[in-house]
């Protein structure tokens, strides 16, 4: 039987502690959810590079229950300054964001048969997304064009 008072009991109580700061130090083996970033807010931006006559800027108004973002988008070319109405949709995977945009046929009296749909990907940093985006038009004569993988660049 050991005593407290004998000499082996500083050594015992000395191991017990290592034992115990060791397990301390531990991490937890159960996973952390991941939080998606949140897109609620007004973003503007820029579908391709400024100046090559292609680029369309970007206003989107998101709200975001859950992972996927959505509201209303509109695309508009600078050199003409026509506006093509649509819904834009983003889906969150923590950083990762995928985006996708429509315009229905007829979204305006000028080009009623004008259709655009895009698709992209980016990471989102705060209040930024940088990313990829292309856009596939039909039939909107030279309001927008199609482009492919082209830069996408958002902030609010």
């Amino acid at each position: 039987m050991m005593r407290f008072g004998s000499a082996a009991a500083p050594t015992l109580l000395a191991a017990f502690t290592i034992g115990l700061c060791t397990a301390c130090g531990e991490s937890s083996t159960t996973p952390t959810p991941s939080v998606p970033a949140d897109l609620t807010g007004t973003w503007t931006g820029q579908i391709g590079l400024p100046g090559t006559g292609a680029a369309v800027r970007v206003v989107w108004a998101a709200l975001q229950p859950g992972n996927t973002a959505s509201g209303r988008a509109t695309l508009t070319k600078p050199a003409i300054g026509i506006e093509i109405p649509g819904v834009m949709v983003g889906v969150v995977d923590r950083q990762q964001v995928s985006l996708s945009f429509v315009a229905p046929v007829a979204p305006m009296p000028t080009l009623p048969n004008c259709s655009v749909v895009g698709t992209g990907s980016g990471t989102t940093a705060g209040s930024s997304i940088t990313g990829t985006f292309s856009l596939i038009v039909s039939n909107c004569s030279d309001a927008i064009e199609s482009v492919t993988n082209v830069r996408l660049t958002l902030s609010r």
